[in-house]
Parts: C-alpha cells; sequence; structure tokens
C-alpha cells in the first residue's frame, strides 16, 4: 500500500517551480504567456498545479529562465535540503557556471551581482 504523505503531485511541483522563477525574474502572468504562446489564465492554471504540462513547454520555460528540465521537475523540498548542505558541498557544475558568467563583469556588475545574490539568499534563508 502506498502512503500518501509520500507520493509528490508533479504538476504542483512544478506550478511552484514555475511561479518562483517568473517572480524571481520580474515577469508578470501576461510577460510570460506572451513568450510561450499561452493566455494569462493557462499560466495561473500551471502555478497552480492544475494543468498538466508538455515537454515542448517545459523545454521553453527552461530557456526563457536558463534552467535544466531538472530544476524544472525538483521537488523545491529537497532543493531546501540541498542548499542547506552549505558551500563545500555545492555541484562543481553551477560553480563553473557562476564563474563562465562573471569572467567579462565589470568591478561595478560584480558588486551588483554580490549584493543580488546577498537579497536572494536572505530571502531563501527566511522562508
Amino acid at each position: 500500500m502506498e502512503r500518501k504523505a509520500a507520493r509528490v503531485n508533479l504538476n504542483k511541483v512544478i506550478g511552484k517551480n514555475l511561479r518562483q522563477q517568473r517572480i524571481a525574474h520580474s515577469m508578470s502572468l501576461d510577460e510570460l504567456g506572451a513568450l510561450i504562446g499561452y493566455t494569462t489564465s493557462y499560466i495561473r492554471m500551471l502555478e497552480n498545479g492544475l494543468r498538466g504540462i508538455t515537454a515542448v513547454t517545459m523545454v521553453k520555460l527552461s530557456q526563457i529562465f536558463n534552467l535544466t528540465i531538472d530544476e524544472l521537475l525538483s521537488n523545491p523540498a529537497d532543493s531546501k535540503k540541498s542548499a542547506q548542505k552549505g558551500p563545500a558541498q555545492v555541484d562543481k557544475a553551477l560553480r563553473d557556471k557562476i564563474q563562465a558568467l562573471s569572467t567579462d563583469l565589470s568591478t561595478a556588475e560584480l558588486k551588483f551581482v554580490v549584493e543580488c545574490v546577498k537579497c536572494v539568499k536572505d530571502f531563501a534563508r527566511e522562508e
């Protein structure tokens, strides 16, 4: 017999990740809908886990938010657990991405990025 508490509703997980990414990118429902060709109400249903998502839409979203499909599918509770492991255990690939993105930034841009990371870190730890 399968335990109900152990089951995860994939639509809800994807929806929660979608909402977090949309907000993190300061994007409205209308803006995201226009980018992927859906109405605001459909995006809202996706975010609330009331609709399933196609593979094509997941690819579009991963490109818009610069995420892997795995990141869209991963349970936020699992992400919080891995975030609590500390910097020494962070995936090397993520560190490489950060380094690659920051190679051509000016000092002022780097300072801005550092402040943004501090804000995100503080916000994430409040939850």
